[in-house]
């Protein structure tokens, strides 16, 4: 038995596509024009509020003034069963967040999409309109490549304050609704002024686009701390912060304009979007310039896609940890091996074979307790998919590369019991295998050969 559809309207509903702390999105097929479009939802938590429902209505009477191809656009606000929904035009694409954790966007990219949204954000402050939550999961990316920013619709004028969840914190990853006596936005992307509930105009907006673009560039967010305290601390810090590690080479054009947008002092930042737009316009010409005039600098390149790269990381260390376990629960027979060989192609005789043996045994043990606590280290950080895996591989490589070789050479112990073709096969694998393993680490957390890029904070 087929289930009816449901309708919303004209609209009918085929599936959840998103859901926020005030609405749920749906995607829906317009009935009167054919057409798919998304719906936005107030949720029947949040409905019961007169003051959510008069924020919702306008949400959408905010956002329908707005005509931008860089904004998503509203086609119409309705009422069902007391139960407020907008129509919002249907993107396909790739939310911005997504795109960041999946791979290195090249400075190009940054550009592009930064120039975008300060043009977005540039539409709506010359009709005195706010975003408030520019994040990069407020921010699609099309097939075509282009920037689309979401939700908006907040006025540019309200009182501000904090909102206090059941146990009377907020949380630095809730995105908070706009009311009177509440604070607009994500903690991590807020402004210091937002944060001091001041007065709010455009550049509040800008200092929350500065944020996304260190995202774009770095991997990670600037601000973001191990607590709600921690986070507000950094960005109530004076300075701006600098680039410690990027995932992707960056221009000092391109650094000046990110420490222009984070800086504390609102009067420090650009005076508006539209500036901030002209000036990554600028350094797209100048990065042009630059990348036919000057020869190429070497970077790392991806062989494979990082989920792949994660997931045979982690198979190669469950392998490392079976052979270094196989040793340690035979390791009578370990010795006894070692003893024999040394003792038939070594010394010949049962004294020096005795003692050459030991150290050796000793050699193998102490670098397989050592190996197994960076393997299950490399475990735990792939696993959780920590962004700092790289660099700190990047440290331990020379002296988990002289352990893995020393290691290769556990196959000589079965040569008596394996056709020698075979053995010294198995030797070659795993002395290749090391060098496999940092291909694995840079596909899935890449990392620059140069040293790391720092902003200007003068």
């Amino acid at each position: 038995m087929v289930a009816a559809e449901v309708y919303l309207g004209r609209y009918a509903v085929d599936s959840e596509i998103g859901r926020g702390g005030m609405g749920i999105v749906y995607r829906a097929h317009d009935s009167r024009l054919g057409k798919i479009v998304a719906l936005k939802v107030l949720s029947q938590a949040s409905s019961l509020s007169p003051e959510s429902k008069a924020r919702f209505r306008q949400e959408a009477r905010a956002a329908a003034i707005l005509n931008h191809s860089s904004i998503v656009s509203v086609s119409d606000f309705a009422e069902q069963d007391g139960i407020p929904f907008i129509v919002y035009e249907y993107i396909e694409g790739t939310r911005l967040d997504r795109l960041i954790a999946e791979r290195a966007l090249s400075e190009a990219r940054v550009i592009e999409i930064g120039s975008q949204i300060a043009g977005a954000l540039a539409h709506a402050h010359e009709r005195g309109i706010l975003h408030r939550d520019i994040k990069p999961q407020n921010i699609i990316i099309t097939r075509e490549g282009t920037a689309k920013v979401l939700d908006f619709g907040l006025a540019k004028r309200t009182k501000l304050g904090f909102v206090a969840e059941t146990d009377h914190t907020v949380s630095e990853h809730a995105s908070l609704e706009t009311a009177r006596g509440t604070i607009v936005g994500t903690v991590q992307y807020m402004s210091p002024e937002q944060i001091g509930e001041e007065q709010l105009d455009g550049r509040t907006d800008i200092f929350s686009l500065g944020v996304v673009l260190y995202e774009m560039v770095v991997g990670s967010n600037p601000f973001r701390g191990d607590s709600f305290a921690s986070t507000i601390g950094r960005i109530m810090a004076p300075d701006a912060p600098a680039i410690v590690s990027t995932t992707t080479p960056v221009s000092s054009g391109l650094q000046e304009i990110i420490r222009k947008c984070l800086q504390k002092r609102r009067d420090d930042r650009y005076s508006s979007a539209k500036a901030l737009m002209e000036d990554l316009d600028r350094q797209r010409g100048s990065s042009s310039v630059q990348s036919r005039s000057l020869p190429a600098m070497p970077t790392d390149v991806q062989v494979i896609p990082p989920q792949l790269g994660r997931l045979l990381t982690i198979l190669l260390q469950l392998m490392y940890l079976a052979i270094y376990g196989t040793a340690l629960f035979y390791l009578n027979e370990l010795v006894n091996s070692i003893f024999g060989l040394v003792r038939e192609y070594v010394t010949g005789d049962w004294s020096g074979a005795r003692m050459i043996a030991r150290g050796l045994t000793t050699l193998l043990m102490v670098t397989g307790v050592w190996g197994i606590a960076v393997r299950l280290y490399l475990l735990a950080s792939v696993g959780f998919n920590d962004p700092e895996t790289g660099r700190q591989f990047r440290r331990i490589f020379p002296f988990l590369f002289v352990v893995d070789e020393v290691w290769a050479l556990a196959p000589l112990l079965l040569y008596s019991r394996w056709r020698p073709g075979i053995t010294i096969l198995c030797v070659a694998v795993l002395a290749y295998v090391p060098m496999s393993q940092r291909t694995l680490i840079k596909s899935a957390y890449p990392w620059r050969s140069s040293s790391s890029i720092r902003l200007d904070r003068s």
